[in-house]
């Protein structure tokens, strides 16, 4: 199946996500009961999609009943999804996921269970990053995925204490102020996938300023 053809499926969706604007996604990898419970009390999701074996997480967890949730994917991680994908497509079962609000405003969005020790598939985390990058792009509104936070074109400000690297997808300008080690006081570029970014660190408040998209890689303690 291609892409072009998943909008009847996302179709039948529509009516239970319009006028919902806080997301959250569950991957089918190890998350923190800490993390998880920071992110959820900051996202309060409305819509709590399950993306194939993040099915495993519904035991685990507690949700706020007044949410709505999905699970949906192929099956290829011997869970049966409320919404079977084909096993032969030309998109991810996370992709999916996004397609899904791509008629939507979404204020929040955050995805946990996608990457970590447990990751064996460097593709697949690519290729996560890269479908969220795209949305971002699109809806231009910061997204959390585990350790990683894609902000759109603008002026951020965020709190943090530990290692953080800075990379793009494309080519931009930024500048980076603030409690932090290394600044980039003038608009310097950053090329895709540059060192220019790699291994700095925050001591508290930093403010991030970028012309396009940029990911932030949390590698100490978990931003605030």
């Amino acid at each position: 199946m291609s892409r072009a053809k998943v909008h009847p499926l996302i179709k039948n969706l529509i009516p239970l996500l319009t006028g919902k604007s806080r997301f959250l996604f569950l991957g089918p990898l190890a998350i923190e009961s800490e993390h998880f419970e920071k992110v959820y009390k900051e996202v309060r999701p409305e819509v709590i999609f399950f993306i194939d074996g993040g099915l495993i997480h519904k035991k685990k967890f507690l949700f706020n009943k007044k949410a709505l949730t999905l699970s949906l994917g192929d099956g290829d991680s011997g869970v049966s999804p409320e919404v079977l994908l084909p096993p032969e497509k030309d998109f991810s079962d996370l992709a999916f996921g996004l397609l899904c609000l791509s008629r939507l405003k979404p204020t929040k969005v955050a995805l946990l269970g996608f990457s970590g020790k447990e990751d064996r598939r460097p593709d697949h985390l690519l290729q996560n990053l890269g479908e969220i990058f795209q949305f971002v792009q699109k809806k231009k509104i910061t997204v959390i995925m585990d350790q990683f936070t894609f902000y759109p074109a603008g002026k951020s400000l965020f709190t943090y204490k530990g290692t953080f690297s800075l990379f793009s997808f494309s080519r931009t300008r930024i500048r980076v102020t603030g409690k932090v080690q290394y600044p980039v006081i003038e608009w310097t570029i950053l090329e895709p996938f540059s060192s220019l970014g790699l291994s700095n660190r925050a001591g508290g408040k930093v403010q991030l300023e970028n012309k396009k998209t940029v990911v932030v890689y949390r590698a100490g303690e978990n931003i605030i």
